[in-house]
């Protein structure tokens, strides 16, 4: 997922789209967030609402190009055509005489078909997942706890900044003197910026307390 939940339902509307047209089901969707890539993912940027907009048509077309490799390789297995299958909640059904195959035992097979050009989405009409207000996928870690965010991060040597912003718009830093922040153990160093200055700690209490020791104008 190269897009931020921040609140706004993120992880689960664009798992929909995708869930959507590859014919699965939420519960059968893991997510993973993305590491940082652009070139790979684009401009990984979350915000303006644009997150639908820039996946509404990618996130299903993958999901339809997948679904459309599954129902090929169900067919060639079967020696029949493939408009004579069908694919729902994860398994391709051969309509005239019942048989069916999950996806899990058709994804070897599919990576081996030549991936088409061009596959045709579903119409509004024919949505199952877009449209509704299903639970969403994040609330159960979110709830339990075992959900990681940014601020829970802890790699070896890493340090914490608190920042002094200059309260008014348009303003410089003029002077700081950091005599008493130095003296705070755990303080490491102290950045002046041009409108700012960030005391840099081995833990958040040690830059809090840094910044709070501060004489900046």
């Amino acid at each position: 997922m190269p897009k931020v939940e921040m609140g706004q339902g993120t992880y689960t509307s664009l798992a929909m789209l995708a869930a959507e047209e590859l014919e699965v089901g939420l519960h059968q969707v893991d997510l993973e967030p993305a590491p940082v890539d652009d070139a790979l993912y684009g401009e990984q940027m979350t915000g303006g609402s644009t997150s639908i907009r820039w996946a509404w048509e990618p996130l299903r077309q993958a999901g339809a190009t997948a679904r459309t490799l599954l129902v090929a390789a169900a067919a060639q297995i079967w020696g029949v055509e493939a408009a004579s299958c069908r694919a729902d909640n994860g398994k391709v059904l051969h309509i005239p005489t019942g048989q069916i195959l999950a996806y899990g035992a058709l994804a070897d097979k599919a990576a081996t078909i030549s991936v088409p050009e061009h596959v045709p989405l579903k119409k509004p009409g024919e949505f199952k997942l877009i449209g509704t207000s299903p639970k969403r996928l994040d609330a159960s870690a979110k709830v339990s706890g075992k959900a990681q965010y940014g601020i829970d991060v802890v790699i070896p040597g890493m340090k914490i900044a608190a920042v002094a912003a200059c309260p008014v718009f348009g303003g410089k830093l003029a002077k700081v003197d950091d005599s008493w922040t130095r003296a705070i153990k755990g303080v490491r160093q102290v950045v002046r910026l041009d409108n700012a200055v960030a005391v840099v700690a081995d833990h958040m209490w040690a830059a809090r307390k840094g910044i709070a020791a501060l004489d900046v104008s």
